[in-house]
């Protein structure tokens, strides 16, 4: 046996796993873990968090066998090997993959040099439990009296009881009871970064409790780390060709998306040549590819149904998604940054610029449905609109309606519309105190036999195909241009219905894409395609005073000050 750095084993941890864990591979035999480029790509997110001492919570987000599963349980065997009185927990999905993930660490101990082999009280079908197995010498010799414990996610108390020092939670997005048992178990975590908690799971559809944990990562709501590999993470998804003719002929026959997929994700013939063999193996089903063996995470939660949207066209606008320029709070002294913030910015407000606003309105009630505005630039003829900025979070709805109206002003006193039903109309009501640019919408008075106007968006079934229908026209025709990678993930899995209708698969929210379709389509309907600068004479025409607001901080106007607005700064700044 080579040497092993006893010393080395107990602080590096590939160099442990390459030295002293074996694992069974694809094919037979027994082989050391020396960890792959997923398995080492997460094991960086964890020591940054770790050097930077914050939480090691991460919630991996995955194509079908990367070896994730592998990884955690050799991070459970490692601390229960080396750090006494540790209590390690794994929960499987379901009995076949609990014992499959024991049998691994029962392999990881069983192959470990003998010398290094802990004392084992016992090893049972689910429990391995590093003690002395002598109780007379028990309290002389305790041994590490660490273990690792393998359960399955079957009962809704599962997991409970004593703390538990690291946590694995595998394929957490088919457990049965995880709004339940999750919220219950995490809290028997210390909150020190010595702990480690690894939600783990390729995608089952929107709605679930993984999907929601995943969300709430991306979007900086929880103290988990969000990390997404795709099928082409792991290079063994690959191909060869049998030929150099045989390959030239491939590349003759690759479609409109496998060339997409080479453009965007500068991949292999080879790794396409494996990519459709496996859709072949899955009898055709390319969306069942997609699901399993995911490019994105907006793929990886791909639904099944009559999707509204062309998702080729989708995937098309998110290649130019991009990060926002500023993200923020909105506050009554104007934009905070602030990491986490509910806005994102895309594009500052331009001189002469023509905007909307469309509100989706919620209860604001932590845990359930969000407050959402979406902000859109008119662009010239093709086009419609450019995002320009996105508001997503919790509020009550009067308090929704100063964030409305300060955005409002913020972009030129855009034009907002805001969807009416239910608890939209108190941010309406509030919203006219102070704010004139309001949408009216056309209805037709039975009482009175003609047609009146009333401010804001009332989305009825009619109402709702009109929006639908425009969306799709604008997607159809990449006729709009969209940042917001949320943005796009929702209307990925916005579906139609069996009654006909239209919304989010599942569980799943379509708040950005209601705000979405309706500022789209009350900027398309009403509003004029000429300079702003026109648009306080033409007013003041009709009596109508345009309030002037000043809507800056300090540490806004530093970003005005990197040359963003160019001559547009100074008159902002006083406007």
């Amino acid at each position: 046996m080579l040497h092993i750095d006893v010393a080395r084993c107990m602080v590096d941890f590939p160099y442990y796993t390459a030295s002293l864990l074996k694992i069974r591979p694809k094919k037979a035999g027994l082989i050391p873990l020396v960890l792959n480029e997923p398995q080492m790509r997460l094991h960086s997110v964890l020591e940054d968090l770790r050097q930077r001492s914050r939480l090691q919570r991460v919630i991996v987000l995955k194509a079908r066998q990367e070896g994730i599963s592998t990884y955690a349980e050799a991070r459970m065997f490692w601390a229960a090997h080396f750090v006494e009185n540790t209590r390690n927990v794994v929960i499987a999905h379901e009995k076949e993959s609990g014992a499959s993930i024991f049998g691994m660490c029962r392999l990881y101990y069983e192959e470990l040099p003998p010398k290094l082999r802990p004392m084992t009280r016992y090893s049972s079908k689910k429990e391995l439990v590093f003690e002395n197995p002598d109780a007379k010498e028990r309290y002389k010799n305790p041994g590490m009296r660490s273990g690792i414990e393998v359960l399955t996610a079957g009962k809704k108390n599962v997991g409970r009881g004593t703390t538990i020092h690291n946590l694995h939670c595998s394929e957490l997005a088919s457990w049965p009871f995880a709004n339940d048992v999750v919220p219950a178990l995490l809290p028997t975590v210390p909150k020190t970064d010595q702990s480690l908690v690894v939600y783990e799971s390729t995608a089952k559809g929107v709605g679930n409790y993984f999907h929601k944990e995943w969300l709430r990562a991306t979007e900086g709501e929880s103290n988990f780390a969000p990390f997404f590999l795709s099928w082409f993470d792991l290079a063994e998804y690959s191909r060869e060709f049998n030929t150099i003719k045989e390959k030239a002929a491939f590349k003759e026959r690759l479609n409109d998306e496998e060339k997409e997929l080479m453009h965007v994700h500068s991949l292999s013939l080879e790794q396409l040549y494996w990519r459709r063999l496996q859709i072949a193996d899955l009898q055709g089903d390319v969306e069942l590819f997609r699901q399993e063996y995911p490019s994105t995470a907006e793929e990886a939660f791909l639904v099944s149904g009559s999707p509204v949207f062309d998702r080729h066209k989708l995937r098309m606008l998110s290649i130019k998604c991009k990060p926002p320029i500023f993200r923020g709070t909105v506050t009554d002294r104007g934009l905070v940054g602030d990491e986490y913030g509910s806005l994102k910015l895309w594009k500052y407000p331009e001189p002469g610029g023509i905007y909307s606003l469309g509100v989706d309105v919620a209860d604001g009630g932590e845990g359930g449905d969000y407050s959402c505005i979406e902000v859109w630039k008119k662009l010239p003829s093709p086009y419609v609109a450019e995002q320009a900025a996105e508001w997503h979070g919790h509020i009550d709805p009067y308090n929704f309606a100063h964030v409305v109206g300060k955005l409002g002003q913020l972009y030129n006193d855009a034009l907002v519309g805001i969807e009416t039903n239910a608890h939209g109309l108190a941010t309406q009501q509030e919203l006219q105190r102070d704010y004139w640019n309001l949408y009216q919408q056309e209805h037709f008075d039975r009482y009175k036999n003609t047609l009146l106007n009333k401010i804001g968006w009332e989305t009825t079934q009619r109402t709702k195909k009109l929006l639908i229908s425009f969306g799709t026209h604008c997607i159809s025709d990449m006729t709009i241009l969209v940042h917001s990678e949320d943005f796009v993930r929702e209307a990925m899995t916005f579906v139609r219905d069996e009654t006909g209708g239209a919304s989010a698969s599942g569980n799943g929210y379509d708040d950005r894409i209601m705000a979405g379709l309706i500022g789209l389509f009350i900027m398309h309907q009403t509003i004029e395609a000429e300079p702003s600068e026109t648009l306080e004479p033409r007013l003041e025409s009709r009596g109508i005073i345009v309030p002037k607001s000043y809507f800056i901080d300090a540490e806004f106007s530093k970003l005005l000050e990197y040359g963003k607005y160019g001559d547009y700064e100074q008159s902002w700044l006083n406007y």
